[in-house]
């Protein structure tokens, strides 16, 4: 813990010392900033320095990405604000306009969806991120996941019918 707050302060007098902002060194800086705030479960502070990252450089899809990430952990701990997941499905979308061959940005929109039982369209995208990288084990297991999901959710909707069915079963008799 204590390295991670002596990398926060050495990042945070770096950014002071720099003196041009339009650098990419400066970008990455704030971009590595948030994801030492995100590992020491600051998430909030981590949001602020992905936004900055991405008012600097807007075309950097990877910013993108780890800003979806930080928001997907705050509802992973979070589940009351789930509106906020909309907002992280929004900075992956953004980060495959920038770079669509990226397979981890659908990745991340799978598990996003999977949360949001969108689990449809949580498959499509396990789909094109498998069929990007084809032999990736994160892949496979976010398409079980959401096949299990699929399922689970078939199997109660039957059950229900089928109690159903006895129910009209013992009404005639």
């Amino acid at each position: 813990m204590k390295l991670w707050k002596t990398w926060i302060l050495q990042y945070r007098k770096t950014l002071k010392i720099l003196i041009i902002t339009t650098t990419k060194v400066q970008f990455t800086m704030h971009n590595n900033l948030a994801i030492v705030l995100d590992k020491m479960n600051r998430l909030q502070e981590a949001l602020e320095f992905y936004d900055s990252a991405i008012q600097k450089n807007p075309e950097h899809s990877d910013y993108y990405n780890n800003k979806g990430i930080v928001i997907y952990n705050i509802q992973a701990n979070t589940l009351t604000k789930l509106n906020r997941l909309d907002e992280a499905l929004e900075n992956y979308y953004l980060a495959i306009r920038i770079n669509p061959e990226n397979s981890l940005y659908y990745n991340n929109i799978a598990l996003t969806l999977n949360i949001r039982n969108r689990l449809e369209e949580a498959k499509k995208n396990c789909d094109i991120a498998t069929q990007i990288i084809p032999d990736n084990h994160s892949y496979s297991q976010c398409k079980s996941q959401t096949k299990y999901k699929q399922f689970i959710s078939c199997y109660f909707i039957q059950t229900e019918q089928i109690g159903r069915n006895i129910y009209k079963f013992q009404l005639i008799l």
